[in-house]
């Protein structure tokens, strides 16, 4: 396909839905490539690499240390405390992240970790190699981060009182980036709001640190015609209304699931059927919505129920159906499973089995309740963390996508079936990463299982970036996505230089 033709169809695609500020960063930093004579081929024995790299304290104090060499002084550093198994991929991904981090604190530029990450591990081309770095990079540390309004922002501490807006919307976003390097512009906006909330400034001057500053909401350049300009004006506005009223909604103390429709003179078994119905009722989203959320509720649910109970039955049965719903939670949603909880279930099915006993174990099992909820309430602070770092654990379709290795299985695979089994791979290996910065991964990974272009597009076109666009529209932004995977980083650089 010729350039002309796939810029044209790339314009079509940018008119219809702007990327992310993020990911036009990461973009800018992927259209750079500087060539394949930039770079050294990879170590032949990498364990050898990483077993005879310099101390990383040494090579941060020779300037004229390779790239190569440098990675593996951080790498061999980071394997020490997380080992990596470098026959999964997922493995190494997952390490980069620990890698570009550590390089960040050791104030390195932020170009030479993408030169330093293009000696990752993996056996695939050079210009490959570059835009796995890129990524690993960009999703690991927010590329906001390189701007220079950033950079020399001063210290929260350092304001005065009479600073500007920029100044101080700067040194706050600063700070929150900082504090969680790969979090998205638009959520550190968020918790700006709130930091600056939490030190009194008015409403009306918040929004003008958000509205005046913010890459997220600067007004489009002009057209000239007076009805575009103004809609444009209007999206902006209505954008940044939104985000002021989640985070002022985030800053309101949460109230406690209401369990007012127990009467409390209800008898237990009373209690215990409306907290099994409540649950039940949910199942929907349980099989098709947002499982974090589901969990969430559903423990907090029988939380408050144990608090009702005046019969040992039933509440050692709740308590150890909270067990059994913390591990599901644990294992759906992928985070570590409570080491205590082994040990609590084993400790109920002793209680239960004395049925003589029930007074004397009230207490005991009152003890083993309170342990249990404390377990489940720190596993609900995981999931929400998770969820939060991780924009791609959101989309409920990721929750419940089928395993990729599955959907390959399937004598004809379902396109938006493959897309988002792919997707869910790479949520699991590169946490915090963006939709359209996966959406490259995602047509890596297709290409790597040699599915034929018809079947890559129709799966490309079932990502959430191009939700808004119409059929034509979307088959037009699939095709980008695949060229950019398939042709040679210079032309993506030359077509860059006709834009």
């Amino acid at each position: 396909m010729d350039i002309e033709h796939r810029k044209g169809m790339n314009e079509m695609a940018e008119e219809e839905k702007e990327p992310a500020v993020d990911s036009q960063l990461m973009m800018t930093y992927l259209n750079t490539y500087p060539g394949d004579k930039e770079f050294q081929a990879l170590p032949n024995s990498p364990l050898a690499a990483i077993e005879n790299a310099v101390p990383k304290e040494d090579a941060l104090f020779n300037m004229n240390i390779s790239d190569c060499d440098l990675y593996y002084a951080f790498l061999a550093d980071v394997v020490k405390e997380h080992p990596m198994d470098l026959e999964k991929e997922e493995e190494i991904f997952a390490r980069q992240r620990d890698v570009a981090k550590a390089m960040w604190e050791a104030d390195m530029d932020y170009f030479r970790i993408i030169r330093c990450l293009t000696y990752m591990p993996l056996n695939i081309g050079t210009s490959d190699r570059y835009t796995d770095a890129v990524i690993a990079v960009a999703s690991t540390i927010n590329p906001i981060l390189t701007l220079p309004e950033v950079q020399q922002a001063k210290p929260i501490n350092q304001l005065a009182y009479n600073s500007s807006t920029h100044d101080i919307y700067h040194a706050y976003l600063k700070a929150v980036l900082q504090r969680n390097l790969s979090q998205r512009l638009r959520d550190a906006d968020k918790e700006v709001v709130k930091l600056l909330h939490r030190a009194e400034l008015p409403a009306s001057t918040i929004r003008h640190c958000l509205m005046d500053n913010s890459l997220e909401f600067m007004m489009p350049a002009p057209t000239g015609d007076a009805v575009t300009d103004y809609q444009q004006e209007m999206a902006v506005i209505n954008r940044l209304k939104t985000l002021l009223q989640e985070a002022y909604q985030e800053i309101e103390p949460q109230h406690p699931l209401s369990m007012l429709d127990i009467n409390p003179l209800d008898e237990d078994h009373v209690i215990y059927q409306k907290m099994q119905t409540a649950i039940r009722q949910m199942k929907g989203q349980h099989e098709r919505g947002d499982s974090f959320q589901y969990w969430e509720k559903s423990i907090r649910i029988m939380q408050e129920t144990l608090n009702r109970f005046n019969a040992f039955q039933n509440l050692s049965k709740t308590v150890t159906i909270l067990t059994v719903g913390v591990a599901r939670a644990a294992k759906e949603c992928e985070v570590q499973m409570p080491p205590e909880l082994e040990q609590l279930q084993k400790q109920l099915q002793i209680l239960n089995q004395q049925t003589d006993r029930r007074k004397q174990d009230w207490m005991t099992l009152r003890e083993t309740a309170d342990r249990v909820v404390k377990i489940s309430t720190q596993l609900v602070g995981e999931l929400r963390e998770k969820r939060a770092k991780n924009p791609l654990l959101q989309l409920v379709e990721v929750q419940h996508a089928k395993p990729l290795i599955q959907v390959l299985q399937e004598p004809k695979p379902v396109p938006k079936d493959l897309y988002f089994a792919s997707l869910r791979q790479i949520a699991r290996g590169n946490p915090g990463i963006l939709p359209d910065q996966a959406d490259l991964l995602v047509a890596k990974q297709l290409r790597a299982a040699k599915l034929s272009d018809d079947v890559c597009l129709m799966a490309l076109r079932a990502s959430p970036c191009f939700r808004q666009l119409d059929s034509s529209q979307r088959m037009a932004a699939a095709r980008s996505v695949l060229d950019t995977v398939d042709e040679p980083p210079e032309h993506r650089r030359e077509e860059g230089n006709h834009r």
